[in-house]
């Protein structure tokens, strides 16, 4: 007899927080892989850009995908799974973590150990099916697997536009869930994932944010207990492939982010090296850390001479008033870019008094956005904003092509905004 068959697309609106716009839901369950395929790749859709190749490398746009199948024997069943694997042996940018006893990955047929979890108890051989075949993934001793995401193979933490999973065997409604979180550790969205009863069938769930990368971290609550056999009556549920957007650190710069863990728009780096200012704990690399050093940007000298006080620090920049809410993050919205008799006009909206940071980025052979080298800053007050673009950056007249002006609002609280884009193009010279 034929299941019934259970496929939604829901997106609906929730306001996690005043400065966080709602997000973009994408769910669906039903008795196989054909059944939550159109919302999988809707959602892949959805996250924008191509799916980036796991060789270390940081993207700018794209996403990630983590199927379980190239996992290798010696990380799978019966042996428990490495939780910086996707980050260090295939760089994808997740560690993974869990209050149980740790991961497994199930078998393939060609190792000898019984396949999708048959190893713990023989019966879940036939009670779970995959999406992507072989492999599934389950958290041991807990129902609970945190995601974590950061520059892929390093240890910087970054945040992502979304997520989303597929899960075997939800039965019970409510039994399984993801829980989204900002940098800060705040809830953004906790939703849970849609159930179809019957033996071995499939749900997803995934959801987009507004923003460069607003998810620092999601929960994932898979079924209502562990897989320790002979479990009878309870929702057991397994995990099979995570997408998620490219990591970001959300200050809009890309491949050369001089700190890619820390959003530094202006890239500032007083002592030329490879860290800029923001990440770097000695800014002008003279040997005595920032924390211990009178004069941070002089490499020549570290102390006050004697008799001569430091320098004072800097104070603590003071809100300003106006619309916004105290500590909220500006917003930037309405940005333009019109041709004018010579290069460009520029406007954009503000929610506040507010710096903000402009780079450009030029679309490449390969139809990926690339940032050109160099920025500038305007200082914008609340309301509309405009001014003269002459289409030069860094000293240096833009060539014939296909472009993108990328603005981030930065306000005397250091709040950011959410990074926004405006295409335009330079025609050939006449």
């Amino acid at each position: 007899m034929r299941r019934l068959l259970i496929g939604l697309t829901v997106i609906f609106s929730l306001y996690a927080t005043a400065a966080q716009a709602a997000p973009e839901v994408r769910e669906a369950a039903g008795a196989n892989a054909v059944a939550i395929q159109p919302t999988v790749d809707a959602f892949r859709s959805q996250l924008g850009g191509a799916l980036n190749p796991n060789n270390g490398q940081k993207f700018e746009t794209g996403r990630r995908e983590i199927n379980w199948d190239g996992t290798p024997d010696t990380q799978a069943a019966p042996n428990q799974f490495a939780p910086d694997f996707f980050n260090r042996q295939s760089p994808r940018g997740v560690v993974v973590s869990t209050p149980g006893s740790g991961f497994q990955v199930s078998a393939t047929a060609a190792s000898g150990v019984p396949v999708r979890f048959g190893n713990i108890d023989p019966d879940y051989t036939s009670a779970f099916h995959t999406f992507s075949p072989q492999r599934l993934f389950t958290p041991l001793g807990s129902t609970v697997t945190n995601v974590d995401f950061f520059v892929p193979g390093k240890t910087d933490p970054l945040g992502v536009k979304g997520f989303g999973a597929i899960f075997s065997d939800v039965d019970v409604a409510g039994s399984s869930r993801i829980e989204f979180f900002d940098e800060a550790g705040n809830l953004l969205l906790d939703r849970a994932v849609p159930s179809s009863p019957g033996v071995g069938s499939l749900s997803f769930l995934g959801a987009t944010f507004d923003g460069e990368a607003p998810v620092h971290r999601v929960r994932i609550t898979s079924g209502n207990v562990p897989l320790t056999g002979g479990s009878g009556g309870a929702d057991l549920v397994v995990l099979d492939d995570f997408i998620y957007g490219e990591p970001h650190d959300g200050d809009g710069v890309g491949d050369e982010d001089n700190c890619p863990g820390i959003a530094n728009p202006d890239q500032a780096n007083a002592d030329g090296d490879a860290q800029g200012d923001a990440c770097d704990a000695d800014d002008d690399n003279d040997g005595v850390p920032d924390a211990e050093d009178a004069f941070p940007l002089d490499a020549s000298r570290s102390a006050a001479p004697a008799g001569e006080p430091a320098p004072a620090p800097t104070p603590a920049p003071v809100p300003v008033a106006g619309p916004a809410a105290p500590n909220a993050a500006p917003v930037l919205s309405k940005l333009a870019v019109k041709r004018a008799r010579r290069g460009f006009k520029v406007s954009y909206t503000l929610s506040e008094t507010a710096r903000v940071a402009f780079t450009v980025q030029k679309k490449g052979r390969d139809r990926r956005f690339h940032r050109v080298k160099g920025g500038f800053f305007k200082a914008g007050k609340a309301g509309v904003n405009a001014f003269k673009f002459s289409g030069k950056v860094g000293r240096r007249a833009l060539g014939r092509g296909t472009y993108r002006l990328v603005a981030l609002a930065v306000d005397p609280a250091n709040a950011h905004s959410a990074t926004v884009r405006r295409p335009f193009r330079v025609p050939a010279p006449r």
